[in-house]
């Protein structure tokens, strides 16, 4: 994992478990030598440090292995940081309206953005994904760079966007406001995105969970398929 924040957590957890370990382990040690020689007490201490370092590395591996693995474990660690999820929000452009939806990925630590936008006609207007992404340390900002592709005009482009976590919930954002420009045009398109659930959602359940928190825009008269 490239990030340094995950990586001194995990090995915190790893190495507070080793310490208390090896430290139940040397008192026990000095009872069990202490009528006995130096060198014995020598090289029972070294023991333990050898043994350490094994189950120090054992534990590392394993919660490196829970993180890539469990939302939980993700959570924990990155607290306000933590993004992942689908989102949702909208934005017009050029007197249409557009349903954004972004897959935000973060099983790796290395955050990666994956994002679309549809007309009301289910019709696909643009496709992105993130360059590279980050939260700032107090878990307030998400910014990163993108290359898009815009169907209609079959034209690619870069841009970068930057949103303000606006909303916390059960330990997790929830709400982000922002923009994001694109360097075709040096437009901003303002956008309120929402986290809707977890990585993996399928279309029918975005568009559902889209009629609910949009009523004004993707409500009753708008069809939740093609």
């Amino acid at each position: 994992m490239a990030n340094g924040l995950v990586q001194s957590r995990v090995s915190g957890w790893a190495a507070g478990a080793v310490c208390a370990a090896m430290y139940a382990g040397v008192t026990q040690a000095h009872d069990f030598v202490a009528p006995r020689s130096g060198w014995a007490m020598l090289l029972g201490t070294l023991a333990s440090v050898v043994a350490g370092a094994v189950v120090y590395k054992v534990l590392l591996t394993l919660l490196i292995w829970l993180f890539k693995r469990s939302r939980l474990v993700r959570k924990t660690l990155l607290g306000a940081r933590f993004v992942e999820g689908t989102w949702i929000g909208h934005y017009d452009r050029n007197g249409e309206t557009l349903l954004t939806i972004e897959v935000i990925d973060q099983r790796d630590e290395q955050i990666e953005i994956a994002g679309r936008a549809i007309d009301r006609a289910h019709r696909l207007h643009t496709r992105w994904n993130s360059n590279s992404a980050a939260v700032t340390p107090s878990g307030k900002l998400l910014f990163y760079s993108y290359n898009c592709r815009v169907l209609a005009k079959n034209a690619g482009h870069e841009g970068m966007g930057t949103f303000q976590v606006d909303e916390i919930g059960g330990g997790e954002p929830l709400k982000l406001t922002g923009y994001s420009i694109d360097a075709s045009d040096g437009q901003a398109d303002a956008n309120i995105e929402y986290k809707i659930g977890p990585i993996g959602m399928t279309d029918a359940a975005i568009f559902e969970e889209a009629r609910k928190k949009f009523p004004a825009q993707f409500g009753t008269n708008w069809p939740t398929s093609p």
